[in-house]
């Protein structure tokens, strides 16, 4: 169902005359209404007025209907006038024709100034070439909208908050949804269609009975007969009994090996403790390496003498000596009576060489070698020191400076080897410690539960299998004597009581054929809806689920949930919880022709159902970016038509960035209060850079009221 207009009148918060226009159909594939609204402005009201004109909906007020016209028209209306209230909708007819439909309701002003209930009316316009004009229902209107919108399922097409997400994802008061989704697949004619078979067919059975009762020969021929049905049906019952049974011991063993490969991802315990006794012995090894480094280290500094410590000092330390050398205190060859002279002088007042120095003639050498004896060094000590310097020198094979490179490049190895080995040990801590926590977190006793219950689930599964081929056999062998008895029976006189009887039970055969296969027809009618269904909702909720999360459609309810690693979860966030539902009612809006097209490829023909109209209101609500964004972005394309109420708390630049662009067509809901206490940014929501207004001001006297407006885009 597609609308052309919505038009509300004088209805709840709504005075006057407000038309929401929608573009043609025809002209557009997706077409997106925007509706822009303070908080109280009357969104809900919109979703109120509808749901009262296609479900005849009082809304709380079954016996004060006048309580639904606004009361601002209400106060204004003179004394004895006629007041009307309606909700009336332009909607394309399964037959594509444009239908005005219209609930209204009137009611007389008294003198004390309220108002007096007087006939609520359904009605349509009819063109005529007398002239346009309202014609009251019959019946036949309200079951065109029962089949437009099946009042199990107004809250997937008119979607309201919250609430009909926690019924439908948390179970809360589904039974009615689940009763409009069995209607979508019209299960209760299928129902009727099987009772009225099965019905003809137990008429035909008393016939028999009272027509065989008259014929003896039919009579035993009969009870053959009716043995052998007995027991076809009775093994037909048990066959299908083993075909469920084996289905659900498959399903069980496949999802015992899910569960299984999840709890040990991928891994045996075996295996876990394989890799666990290579990763220990890893570091075992890396913790030797690094102690026989750290020994080989230690010998490498003593065999050293400690030269690597003093490498630095080297330059500084012959540039010293070199000073000395030149100076001649480190005189190529030093005697030990040399040394002795001189540190026996002033007492000798002799040379060096042993010649007496006179203190007047020979002043300048005693003062030299008075200077020199200040200054020179014991004999060992200028040994060393002469050692020292030939050591220092470059190019010595056994100096220092060989020595310590050599040393310092053994060092360098051993440290390079330590380090590798400090590498190695932490990486074996973290596997080691990695498999250790996932060998602890590998639930053993889980999985050999599992493993037990699949063992008893494939033993079942082949139990099942077994029975089945007897029960084919013995199938068979029934049939076979069916067809024998049957000839039998043809063999006999064809008038009569006889004739009667081989007439009867050939249409009894014909009864429980075709009533076999309407089951047979419903079961399949049935699975394909659930796997259309299925595969829809996957392929909008599965793409853009932030948590990788995938949708799920419970086989027999047709409500939504959601897999996460492989467990069904329903009680789910707000926010994962909109996407999910907004997904699936959207999905069902498309089966609902497909469904059409495939009951009609089998003669069976419930009415054209066409694409439909949402409505949806608070669908962002207090939820997290990634979930808004994501909501936004579902809402553009997905049907032909969807009126989005956005309230100004809303309205932020996430919302906005995705649907301002899509926007076919934008109303505002102008809110007229005399409310002084409005916050300025309470006034006003923003479009396309533009301040919309959608609070008025009037006088204290005046009802407060809401009329629509559209937004020039």
């Amino acid at each position: 169902m597609l609308f052309s207009q919505i038009q509300i009148h004088n209805f709840l918060t709504f005075k006057g005359t407000n038309n929401l226009n929608f573009p043609d159909p025809k002209s557009t594939d997706h077409a997106l209404l925007l509706i822009l609204a303070a908080n109280t402005a009357g969104k809900t009201s919109i979703i109120r007025a509808l749901r009262f004109l296609f479900c005849d909906d009082p809304l709380n007020h079954p016996h004060e209907l006048d309580k639904l016209i606004n009361d601002g028209a209400a106060s204004e209306a003179s004394v004895n006038s006629t007041v009307n209230a309606w909700v009336q909708a332009k909607v394309f007819s399964p037959r594509g024709e444009l239908r005005t439909i219209r609930r209204r309701i009137e009611a007389r002003r008294t003198s004390s100034g309220s108002l007096k209930f007087k006939e609520k009316v359904l009605e349509e316009e009819r063109h005529e070439r007398s002239g346009d004009s309202f014609v009251t229902d019959q019946g036949e209107i309200q079951r065109a909208l029962s089949l437009m919108v099946p009042p199990e399922l107004f809250d997937y097409f008119f979607f309201e908050g919250e609430e009909l997400a926690s019924r439908l994802v948390g179970g809360k008061s589904s039974q009615g949804i689940k009763e409009g989704l069995s209607t979508l697949i019209q299960d209760h004619q299928w129902e009727e269609a099987v009772k009225s078979v099965r019905d003809i067919e137990r008429k035909i059975g008393n016939d028999l009975n009272r027509l065989a009762s008259e014929n003896k020969e039919y009579t035993e021929m009969l009870g053959k007969l009716s043995f052998i049905n007995t027991q076809v049906t009775r093994l037909t019952e048990e066959k299908a009994a083993y075909e469920k049974t084996r289905l659900e011991a498959e399903n069980v063993y496949s999802k015992c090996e899910v569960d299984i490969q999840e709890l040990s991802k991928g891994k045996s315990f075996e295996q876990l403790s394989r890799d666990l006794d290579s990763a220990r012995s890893g570091l075992s090894k890396a913790s030797k390496q690094i102690d026989d480094s750290d020994k080989e280290i230690g010998r490498l500094i003593g065999l050293s003498g400690g030269l690597t410590f003093y490498a630095d000092g080297f330059d500084a330390a012959m540039r010293q000596l070199e000073v000395m050398r030149k100076e001649n205190l480190l005189p190529a060859d030093v005697s030990e009576g040399f040394v002795n002279r001189i540190l026996k002088w002033p007492e000798t007042q002799a040379c060096i060489c042993g010649r007496p120095l006179d203190p007047t003639t020979n002043a300048d050498q005693r003062s030299c070698i008075e200077n020199y004896r200040e200054r020179t060094m014991a004999v060992d000590l200028n040994h060393a020191l002469l050692s020292l310097l030939n050591s220092l020198e470059i190019g010595a094979k056994s100096g220092f400076k060989t020595r310590a490179k050599n040393s310092i490049t053994e060092l360098n190895q051993a440290l390079t080897g330590r380090d590798k080995a400090v590498l190695a040990q932490k990486d074996c801590q973290e596997k080691t410690a990695g498999l250790e926590e996932q060998r602890q977190h590998l639930s053993v006793e889980e999985i050999q539960r599992l493993q037990k219950e699949q063992r008893d689930a494939n033993t079942s599964r082949l139990q099942c299998g077994e029975k089945l081929k007897a029960i084919d056999i013995a199938l068979k062998n029934l049939g076979h004597d069916r067809v024998q008895l049957d000839a039998e029976m043809r063999g006999l006189n064809r008038g009569g009581v006889a004739g009667q009887i081989a007439k009867l039970i050939a249409n009894q055969k014909k009864a429980k054929e075709l009533a076999d296969f309407i089951e047979e027809a419903r079961t399949e009618v049935k699975n394909a809806f659930h796997s259309k269904l299925q595969d829809l909702v996957s392929q909008y909720y599965d793409p853009v689920a932030p948590d990788n999360s995938k949708a799920h459609v419970d086989r027999a309810s047709l409500l939504p949930a959601i897999r996460v690693d492989g467990e069904i979860r329903r009680n789910i966030g707000g926010a994962q919880r909109q996407l999910l539902v907004l997904s699936h009612i959207v999905s069902l809006a498309q089966l609902r022709k497909w469904l059409h097209d495939e009951l009609a490829k089998i003669d069976i023909a419930p009415g054209k159902i066409d694409e439909h109209c949402f409505v949806l209101d608070s669908v962002f609500g207090p939820v997290a970016d990634q979930f808004r964004e994501k909501c936004a972005e579902f809402l553009v394309g997905k049907a032909r038509q969807v009126i989005v109420l956005v309230a100004n708390q809303q309205w932020d630049q996430t919302v906005r960035s995705r649907l301002e662009k899509a926007a076919n067509r934008v109303y505002r809901l102008v809110r007229h209060t005399s409310n002084e206490e409005l916050k300025p940014e309470e006034r006003t929501m923003k479009f396309k850079q533009r301040e919309i207004e959608v609070f008025s001001r009037i006088k204290a006297s005046e009802k407060p009221y809401t009329i629509a407006e559209e937004v020039p885009l």
